[in-house]
């Protein structure tokens, strides 16, 4: 048994040493987890702002630029891949195609977008490098982290770096809003989203996306390792509770509570939850009320869309009734950012929104009916896989990341986003880490079953030897 443990192992450790001829270790690949670390900040001021009055060198294009370097120079030609590998990069290529020609099929209503949103320029190149080039280099990292992750510990180098950007943004928005602390008591999130529009260039609803996708694991790291990472955790539930996004805080909560259960410690949630919600309504209590009351009841009792803030009657029925009266539209979309040069946008039908405040009918308005039905039955189906993975082979890490990832999907339907777009790039590093996982648990696997079948005989040897052997 020692001689086939002999035999066998070497060929183990070869096979989950790097995989590219220039060996790239994600622990050393400086520049991508520095722009992990600085995700939450790159629609900052001091971030977007170009230096000496030149729009294109900001900080954000140059970090994203150094990180599109140092991918280049560690890709090398590979061997075959691994079906994981090979799933996930199709896929991700199929959905930059889809990117690309539904940008493409919106550069002719820039003018419209301009005239009606003062965010977008006028300049075809400005639009162009703003929200295509530089999107598609951010989600970079899902190629970078499935072709160059060969083992646990990597990955958790790339949550490190994570975790300093999500607690960097959280003492930002907990920061800013104690300089202010008036706006939590208001009945409007004006003051809210005044902040983190001027802070983070986002929404409020959009800066919380950061925290629905972070949360799960960051959790399962404070409670796997404890210390230090305890800290991250922490940061961002204060942060989210600030932010006033009702879905966000719902989402995050509820994600952070299948952490628990999956984790196994319901001894936490029956003794802390009780706890944790007194002193939450004890502290911020009229806060909280005064917030999540908003658009739940109305002159007339209940309201849906009052509960949705106007998203029903004033966003999401106007555009649905145009595009269903319009054949082209309907089947094919008009292109990114289609609700902005909507006849109901430009007469008032709608709010005067640059979103539709659901990533699913946006993705519809945008790419029609025929690519909505393939991408959501794919994100559906790969998502019911990943479920069934995760109860297979129960390992934590997946199903926290996978928790991130569905929680992503709920808050889609209030807001959110399916191409690229600042406030979800962290979507791809967690999905290329989902992909690892599975890959390094199947070569784990194959391992095993090789070790326990023994070596295989010489390929010189009789039939007498092999039925000896």
């Amino acid at each position: 048994m020692k001689a086939a443990q002999t035999a066998v192992r070497p060929q183990a450790q070869r096979s989950e040493r790097p995989r590219s001829l220039s060996e790239v270790n994600l622990r050393n690949t400086i520049f991508l987890r520095l722009f992990l670390a600085t995700i939450p900040l790159h629609l900052t001021p001091a971030f977007n702002d170009g230096l000496m009055n030149i729009p294109w060198l900001r900080i954000s294009a140059i970090l994203t630029g150094l990180m599109f370097v140092e991918f280049l120079v560690s890709f090398r030609p590979k061997r075959r891949l691994d079906s994981p590998e090979r799933t996930g990069l199709i896929l991700f290529l199929l959905y930059m195609g889809i990117f690309t020609v539904t940008f493409a099929r919106s550069i002719p209503n820039l003018h419209v977008f301009a005239s009606v949103d003062p965010t977008f320029s006028y300049k075809t190149s400005t639009y162009i490098d703003s929200l295509y080039l530089l999107n598609s280099l951010a989600v970079l990292p899902f190629v970078y982290v499935v072709m160059n992750a060969t083992s646990l510990e990597e990955l958790y180098e790339l949550v490190r770096a994570i975790a300093v950007g999500i607690s960097i943004e959280s003492l930002l928005i907990i920061g800013f809003i104690l300089q202010d602390p008036s706006v939590l008591t208001s009945f409007d999130r004006l003051g809210i989203s005044k902040i983190t529009l001027a802070v983070f260039g986002l929404h409020y609803n959009d800066v919380a996306t950061s925290y629905i996708l972070t949360g799960p694991l960051l959790l399962y790291m404070a409670l796997r390792r404890g210390g230090y990472w305890i800290l991250p955790y922490a940061l961002s539930f204060v942060a989210i509770l600030l932010l006033e996004s009702r879905t966000g805080l719902e989402v995050f909560f509820l994600m952070s509570l299948a952490t628990l259960a999956v984790m196994r410690r319901t001894n936490i949630l029956i003794i802390i939850v009780p706890l944790v919600a007194l002193g939450i309504f004890v502290t911020f209590g009229s806060i909280l009320l005064s917030f999540l009351s908003i658009g739940f009841t109305s002159h007339q009792g209940f309201s849906l869309n009052d509960a949705l803030t106007g998203r029903s009657d004033f966003i999401w029925a106007p555009v649905l009734k145009e595009w269903s009266a319009k054949p082209r539209l309907f089947w094919f979309g008009g292109g990114e950012f289609a609700i902005i040069a909507s006849y109901s946008r430009i007469s008032g039908a709608t709010l005067d929104v640059s979103q539709a405040h659901n990533a699913f009918l946006e993705f519809f308005l945008d790419a029609g009916l025929i690519v909505f039905v393939l991408f959501t039955g794919t994100i559906s189906y790969y998502t019911w896989k990943g479920w069934k993975w995760a109860r297979a082979h129960n390992n934590r890490l997946f199903w926290v990341l996978l928790f991130g990832w569905i929680g992503f999907l709920i808050s889609c339907m209030t807001g959110r986003r399916f191409f690229p777009h600042a406030e979800n790039w962290l979507v791809f590093p967690l999905l290329a880490m989902l992909v690892n996982i599975v890959r390094l648990t199947n070569k784990a696997e194959a391992a095993r079953a090789v070790l326990r079948r023994g070596p295989r005989p010489l390929a010189g040897a009789s039939s007498a030897s092999r039925k000896s052997a």
